[in-house]
Protein backbone atom coordinates (compact mmCIF):
# COMPACT_ATOMS: atom_id res chain seq x y z
CA UNK A 1 0.00 0.00 0.00
CA UNK A 2 1.68 3.50 -0.81
CA UNK A 3 1.52 6.09 1.96
CA UNK A 4 -0.88 8.38 -0.08
CA UNK A 5 -3.56 5.74 0.19
CA UNK A 6 -1.88 4.96 3.89
CA UNK A 7 -2.51 8.47 4.81
CA UNK A 8 -6.17 8.87 3.12
CA UNK A 9 -7.65 6.28 4.93
CA UNK A 10 -5.76 6.46 8.37
CA UNK A 11 -8.65 8.47 9.97
CA UNK A 12 -11.41 7.25 7.83
CA UNK A 13 -13.20 6.42 10.85
CA UNK A 14 -16.87 8.22 10.18
CA UNK A 15 -17.23 9.48 7.00
CA UNK A 16 -20.00 10.12 4.22
CA UNK A 17 -20.47 9.35 0.34
CA UNK A 18 -22.47 11.57 -1.46
CA UNK A 19 -24.00 11.89 -5.17
CA UNK A 20 -23.61 14.89 -7.02
CA UNK A 21 -24.83 15.28 -10.52
CA UNK A 22 -22.62 13.76 -12.11
CA UNK A 23 -18.81 14.31 -14.03
CA UNK A 24 -19.28 16.87 -16.82
CA UNK A 25 -19.73 20.79 -17.27
CA UNK A 26 -21.30 22.26 -14.38
CA UNK A 27 -23.86 24.63 -16.38
CA UNK A 28 -25.14 21.05 -17.85
CA UNK A 29 -24.95 18.68 -14.41
CA UNK A 30 -28.27 18.95 -14.25
CA UNK A 31 -29.83 18.34 -17.65
CA UNK A 32 -27.27 15.44 -18.33
CA UNK A 33 -28.12 13.73 -15.05
CA UNK A 34 -31.36 14.01 -15.83
CA UNK A 35 -31.09 12.73 -19.27
CA UNK A 36 -28.65 9.45 -18.22
CA UNK A 37 -25.64 11.13 -19.42
CA UNK A 38 -23.55 11.91 -16.82
CA UNK A 39 -21.29 9.63 -15.33
CA UNK A 40 -21.64 8.34 -11.29
CA UNK A 41 -19.24 11.48 -9.20
CA UNK A 42 -19.33 11.12 -5.41
CA UNK A 43 -18.34 13.30 -2.31
CA UNK A 44 -16.55 11.77 0.26
CA UNK A 45 -17.19 13.83 3.40
CA UNK A 46 -15.67 13.71 6.83
CA UNK A 47 -18.21 14.26 10.05
CA UNK A 48 -18.06 18.02 9.18
CA UNK A 49 -19.23 17.58 5.82
CA UNK A 50 -15.87 18.68 4.31
CA UNK A 51 -15.25 17.18 1.10
CA UNK A 52 -11.37 14.75 1.46
CA UNK A 53 -12.04 13.18 -1.77
CA UNK A 54 -13.97 12.31 -4.89
CA UNK A 55 -14.78 9.34 -6.87
CA UNK A 56 -14.85 9.89 -10.48
CA UNK A 57 -16.55 7.75 -13.08
CA UNK A 58 -14.07 7.24 -16.24
CA UNK A 59 -15.92 6.77 -19.37
CA UNK A 60 -14.10 6.08 -23.01
CA UNK A 61 -15.63 6.93 -26.01
CA UNK A 62 -17.53 3.64 -27.37
CA UNK A 63 -19.74 2.93 -30.22
CA UNK A 64 -22.57 2.54 -28.38
CA UNK A 65 -23.41 6.12 -26.64
CA UNK A 66 -22.62 6.68 -23.12
CA UNK A 67 -26.18 7.89 -22.37
CA UNK A 68 -28.08 4.48 -24.06
CA UNK A 69 -26.16 2.34 -22.12
CA UNK A 70 -26.69 4.08 -18.52
CA UNK A 71 -30.50 4.49 -19.80
CA UNK A 72 -31.07 0.65 -20.62
CA UNK A 73 -28.89 -0.54 -18.54
CA UNK A 74 -27.93 1.35 -15.06
CA UNK A 75 -26.50 -0.32 -12.61
CA UNK A 76 -25.50 -3.62 -14.97
CA UNK A 77 -23.16 -1.88 -16.87
CA UNK A 78 -19.46 -2.78 -16.56
CA UNK A 79 -18.16 0.57 -14.85
CA UNK A 80 -14.63 1.91 -13.87
CA UNK A 81 -14.33 4.38 -10.92
CA UNK A 82 -11.01 6.42 -10.03
CA UNK A 83 -10.79 7.55 -6.38
CA UNK A 84 -8.96 11.05 -5.80
CA UNK A 85 -7.98 12.76 -2.59
CA UNK A 86 -8.21 16.48 -1.67
CA UNK A 87 -5.18 17.05 -3.83
CA UNK A 88 -6.97 15.62 -6.76
CA UNK A 89 -4.28 12.86 -6.55
CA UNK A 90 -5.52 9.22 -7.44
CA UNK A 91 -5.61 7.07 -4.92
CA UNK A 92 -7.75 4.49 -5.47
CA UNK A 93 -9.32 2.50 -8.45
CA UNK A 94 -12.15 0.28 -9.24
CA UNK A 95 -13.21 -1.81 -11.70
CA UNK A 96 -16.89 -3.24 -11.73
CA UNK A 97 -18.06 -5.87 -13.97
CA UNK A 98 -21.67 -7.07 -13.41
CA UNK A 99 -23.69 -9.90 -14.00
CA UNK A 100 -27.27 -11.23 -12.96
CA UNK A 101 -27.76 -10.55 -9.09
CA UNK A 102 -24.14 -10.29 -8.83
CA UNK A 103 -21.44 -8.68 -9.60
CA UNK A 104 -17.03 -8.69 -8.87
CA UNK A 105 -14.97 -5.60 -8.23
CA UNK A 106 -11.44 -5.60 -8.56
CA UNK A 107 -9.64 -3.25 -6.39
CA UNK A 108 -6.50 -1.44 -7.69
CA UNK A 109 -3.89 1.53 -5.98
CA UNK A 110 -2.57 4.39 -7.95
CA UNK A 111 0.03 2.33 -9.29
CA UNK A 112 -2.82 0.01 -11.06
CA UNK A 113 -1.42 -2.51 -8.52
CA UNK A 114 -4.54 -5.31 -7.50
CA UNK A 115 -5.33 -4.85 -3.65
CA UNK A 116 -8.47 -6.40 -3.12
CA UNK A 117 -11.50 -7.96 -4.79
CA UNK A 118 -16.00 -6.96 -3.62
CA UNK A 119 -17.48 -9.66 -5.12
CA UNK A 120 -21.61 -9.76 -4.76
CA UNK A 121 -23.22 -13.45 -3.97
CA UNK A 122 -26.51 -14.42 -5.28
CA UNK A 123 -29.20 -14.36 -2.48
CA UNK A 124 -33.46 -14.10 -2.71
CA UNK A 125 -33.49 -12.10 0.47
CA UNK A 126 -30.03 -11.35 1.61
CA UNK A 127 -27.50 -8.51 0.36
CA UNK A 128 -24.06 -10.26 0.75
CA UNK A 129 -20.55 -8.85 -0.55
CA UNK A 130 -18.03 -10.37 0.32
CA UNK A 131 -14.29 -8.99 1.16
CA UNK A 132 -11.08 -10.56 -0.21
CA UNK A 133 -7.73 -9.99 -0.36
CA UNK A 134 -5.64 -10.37 -3.60
CA UNK A 135 -4.98 -13.93 -2.79
CA UNK A 136 -8.61 -14.64 -2.48
CA UNK A 137 -8.13 -14.40 1.91
CA UNK A 138 -11.67 -13.39 2.95
CA UNK A 139 -11.23 -10.21 5.79
CA UNK A 140 -14.97 -9.71 5.99
CA UNK A 141 -18.26 -9.54 4.42
CA UNK A 142 -21.94 -7.79 4.44
CA UNK A 143 -24.60 -9.24 5.24
CA UNK A 144 -27.63 -7.36 5.19
CA UNK A 145 -31.60 -8.89 4.88
CA UNK A 146 -33.86 -7.29 2.47
CA UNK A 147 -36.36 -6.29 5.06
CA UNK A 148 -33.85 -3.59 6.50
CA UNK A 149 -33.67 -1.93 3.14
CA UNK A 150 -30.90 1.19 3.91
CA UNK A 151 -28.70 -0.63 6.60
CA UNK A 152 -25.70 -3.05 5.60
CA UNK A 153 -23.99 -4.38 8.88
CA UNK A 154 -19.96 -5.40 8.53
CA UNK A 155 -18.27 -8.29 9.68
CA UNK A 156 -15.03 -9.73 9.87
CA UNK A 157 -14.46 -13.70 9.23
CA UNK A 158 -15.22 -14.44 13.01
CA UNK A 159 -18.81 -12.82 12.99
CA UNK A 160 -18.12 -9.89 14.75
CA UNK A 161 -19.34 -6.48 13.79
CA UNK A 162 -16.86 -3.97 12.31
CA UNK A 163 -18.90 -1.18 10.88
CA UNK A 164 -21.98 -0.09 8.91
CA UNK A 165 -23.10 1.33 6.05
CA UNK A 166 -26.95 3.35 6.04
CA UNK A 167 -28.19 5.37 3.43
CA UNK A 168 -29.51 8.51 4.85
CA UNK A 169 -33.26 9.62 4.31
CA UNK A 170 -32.69 11.95 1.03
CA UNK A 171 -33.39 15.85 0.79
CA UNK A 172 -35.49 17.09 -1.12
CA UNK A 173 -33.49 17.60 -3.57
CA UNK A 174 -31.59 14.71 -3.66
CA UNK A 175 -35.47 12.76 -3.85
CA UNK A 176 -36.15 14.93 -7.54
CA UNK A 177 -32.71 14.17 -8.70
CA UNK A 178 -32.84 10.52 -7.57
CA UNK A 179 -28.98 10.84 -5.66
CA UNK A 180 -28.32 9.86 -2.11
CA UNK A 181 -25.75 9.53 0.54
CA UNK A 182 -24.66 6.66 2.51
CA UNK A 183 -23.22 7.53 6.17
CA UNK A 184 -20.19 4.94 6.79
CA UNK A 185 -19.18 4.16 10.54
CA UNK A 186 -16.59 1.93 11.26
CA UNK A 187 -14.42 0.51 14.25
CA UNK A 188 -10.62 0.26 14.72
CA UNK A 189 -9.54 -2.00 11.71
CA UNK A 190 -6.93 -2.31 9.24
CA UNK A 191 -5.95 0.13 6.26
CA UNK A 192 -6.80 -3.08 4.08
CA UNK A 193 -10.24 -3.32 5.44
CA UNK A 194 -10.69 0.75 5.76
CA UNK A 195 -10.24 0.31 1.63
CA UNK A 196 -12.51 -2.04 1.33
CA UNK A 197 -15.35 -0.73 3.09
CA UNK A 198 -15.18 2.36 1.20
CA UNK A 199 -15.15 0.41 -2.27
CA UNK A 200 -18.49 -1.43 -0.94
CA UNK A 201 -20.47 1.68 -0.06
CA UNK A 202 -19.81 3.09 -3.47
CA UNK A 203 -20.91 -0.21 -5.00
CA UNK A 204 -23.69 -0.76 -2.58
CA UNK A 205 -24.79 2.61 -3.39
CA UNK A 206 -24.63 1.98 -7.51
CA UNK A 207 -26.16 -1.38 -6.99
CA UNK A 208 -29.02 -0.80 -4.65
CA UNK A 209 -30.28 2.92 -5.29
Amino acid sequence: MTSTLQAFVENLNKFQIRQTLGVGEPDKKLSNHLAYNAPYEYEIQNPDKKVIGMIQEEVKKELVPFFVKNYYLRHQRNIKLKIINENHNPILYLKRSSYIMASTTLIYDERHEMLATIKRRFHPFIRKYEFRTKNQKLIGFVYAPIIKFWTFPIYNPRNKKIGIIKKRFPTIKEFLTYRETLKIQIGPISPEEKIMILAASIIISIELF
